[in-house]
């Protein structure tokens, strides 16, 4: 039956600051043997510069015993949300003793990196600068997140003889190279005869799965002590390396002592320890010397060893809590029924959900492997949804550098549905805030165009605007002189809308509603009944185009033309955006990978277009040049072409 071993040293490359900075270590095990079930192992590196007033000591020792408090304090969410809410904890609480103290702190930047060992699983937390390796296989793998100042999560599980590193900024500009491996038995000589000594800190965490015995085990033994065959009967030997709450806070060592090379770990063998020998190996506890008396007779040879065997068993128990309550489990028994979540993770990627959503999941997850740590189907479906993640992390930091502004700072339900370019301008459709805005492209000013709680969308034509409402539609050269007209039937949705020789072509549901100024009233009209759920936007150049699920249909005075797309080089991915003008060749349809060119005439695909490996699932796009305005939610993203 597995259990996991895991064994921490720090590593600290100067006691002292040095020229206003410095970073130390630090590393945690509770004694109370439900806060390790719970909570895990706490590790902590803070890398700190600040003005020559600042006492270093004193900054760190605030937010690490800040993180500790409030880690091990919140007992009710995830180990990882507690761990994101104690980082964001510290970090706040030095950053307001810093500015309450500004007239004598001219300067503080510090970053932080902690991770958490609970059963198999890594939780790592960052801010700023630091790193966060893993050596795996003989191979060095950066899981290191870079940040401006936010906390940014991670997890993971870990296998056996996997070696975890968190450092400093300047550990992983010196040392996370090729020769990481080969000096990482005398990493803390080489932090202390570095020049940068005090900007030096880390801490190496060894993990390892263990054995403990079953009942089966020990019934095979009994069986055994028992047998004919059996003429010498001998106690099982004494165990080399046993589980223990250690002490509170453990000394830095050296790390030769421990680790022969990457991957290969020594245990020193039993002996006679000094108490300075004992200090490196702080999770071995003492064991008795156990001596045989005279030889018994058979019978009670036999009745002592059963006695002994039955007493070594139940007292390992009470020595290992941690062993006890976290992870003695039968391996053949899964308590844990996954297939709900995976339903769950299977309707989010059907619905391009967003990172939060996956983060839930995540949590779920975790929270779940803390009761059957054995189930490999969980461990498995734990594996792809924390690969998706990390996968949609990364494009969570390339997409910040593309938002060009994100209209949750005007309404917090912003959520934009159509844009249309004005040359200069941009005039955002948002219905989520019940309005429209106006924003420049090159100034990013944002004109209000309030509505009410009745609209639908707007769209600009012929120098007019065209704002929709469920029961009117307000129309203007201006936003200033808008003018009312009333529609003889009302809307109840306008998933896009297009204007061309002064008709509302509407597209709202499975239908294209046209409506005709008549007087100061637009009259409605079925244009076409496209028979579909799933569209997403249309275009009109005289013809209308529309796109439905992963094709684009062609329609003419409401009736369906014959419009096929040829030499394709893929099919397209949904959903799809379609948009062309009068007198222009080409149709532009973007679907969430690519923007395609395509020939109105024929339907030939003749180029497509990646936008710079930013994949955001569009709500609504606009063509400008070289760039792709997209809107997804609150936020509008400027996306140059390649």
């Amino acid at each position: 039956m597995s259990a996991y071993d895991t064994k921490s040293q720090k590593i600290l490359g100067s006691f002292d600051p040095q020229d206003g900075v410095w970073s130390i270590p630090f590393e945690y095990d509770p004694e109370d043997s439900n806060l390790i079930s719970t909570r895990g192992l706490l590790y902590i590196v803070v890398d700190l510069e600040a003005s020559p007033s600042v006492d270093l000591h004193l900054a760190s020792k605030i937010i690490i015993d800040e993180i500790k408090e409030k880690y091990y304090g919140d007992l009710d969410g995830t180990p990882l949300q507690a761990l994101e809410t104690a980082v964001i904890s510290g970090k706040n609480k030095l950053q307001e003793i810093a500015l309450s103290n500004k007239e004598s702190v001219s300067s503080l930047n510090f970053n932080i990196v902690s991770c958490v060992v609970w059963g198999r699983v890594l939780y790592v937390a960052q801010v700023g600068e630091t790193s966060c390796l893993i050596i795996r296989g003989g191979e060095v793998v950066d899981i290191s997140n870079k940040t401006s100042g936010e906390v940014m999560t991670s997890s993971g599980l870990l296998e056996s003889e996997d070696v975890v590193l968190i450092g400093t900024k300047a550990f992983e500009q010196n040392f996370n190279n090729n020769t990481l491996i080969q000096n990482i038995g005398n990493l803390e000589n080489l932090f202390k005869n570095s020049p940068q000594a005090a900007s030096l800190s880390a801490v190496m965490i060894r993990f390892k799965k263990s054995m403990v015995p079953t009942k089966k085990d020990f019934s095979n033994l009994v069986s055994n002590l028992g047998g004919s065959a059996s003429k010498n009967p001998t106690l099982p030997a004494k165990s080399e390396q046993k589980e223990t709450t250690a002490p509170v806070e453990k000394e830095a060592v050296d790390t030769s002592k421990a680790i022969n090379s990457l991957g290969s770990f020594n245990t020193p063998p039993i002996k006679q320890e000094t108490a300075s020998e004992k200090s490196l190996y702080t999770n071995k506890i003492e064991q008795p010397d156990l001596k045989r008396g005279r030889k018994p007779k058979k019978l009670f040879k036999l009745l002592g060893a059963l006695f002994l065997i039955v007493a070594l068993f139940f007292g390992g128990f009470k020595a290992f809590p941690l062993v006890k309550n976290k992870f003695i489990k039968t391996t053949d028994i899964s308590v844990v029924d996954i297939s709900g979540y995976r339903d769950r993770f299977n309707t989010l990627n059907k619905n391009n959900a967003k990172l939060e959503d996956y983060k839930s999941l995540q949590n779920d997850l975790q929270t779940e492997l803390s009761t059957d740590v054995s189930n490999e189907d969980l461990i498995s479906l734990i594996k792809d949804v924390d690969s998706k993640v990390q996968k949609l992390t990364e494009t969570s930091k390339i997409e910040e550098q593309h938002v060009f502004f994100d209209f949750k700072t005007k309404n917090e339900g912003s959520n934009i549905n159509k844009l249309t370019d004005l040359e200069d301008k941009i005039l955002v459709s948002d219905i989520g805030a019940s309005q429209a805005y106006l924003i420049s492209k090159d100034e990013k000013s944002v004109e209000d165009i309030a509505v009410g709680d009745d609209y639908l969308t707007s769209t600009y034509y012929d120098n007019n605007y065209y704002v929709l409402t469920k029961n009117s539609v307000f129309v203007g050269s201006s936003v200033d002189l808008l003018k009312e007209y009333s529609f003889d039937e009302p809307l109840s949705s306008a998933k896009d809308v297009e204007v061309y020789f002064d008709n509302i072509y509407v597209l709202s549901g499975s239908k294209i509603y046209k409506y005709a100024l008549n007087g100061d009233t637009y009259i409605q009209s079925v244009w076409a009944d496209l028979g579909g759920d799933n569209l997403n936007s249309i275009t009109i150049d005289g013809d209308i185009y529309v796109t439905d699920t992963s094709v684009i249909n062609k329609y003419y005075t409401g009736e369906k033309q014959d419009f096929t797309l040829n030499n394709m080089p893929e099919d397209l991915k949904e959903p799809l955006f379609v948009t062309t003008a009068r007198g222009d060749t080409t149709l532009y349809v973007l679907d969430k990978n690519y923007l395609y060119k395509i020939n109105k005439d024929s339907g030939d695909f003749s180029e497509r277009i990646s936008i710079e490996d930013v994949h955001i699932v569009p709500q609504s796009f606009l063509l400008d040049g070289s760039d792709v305005y997209i809107s997804n939610g609150s936020r509008l993203f400027k996306i140059g072409l390649k």
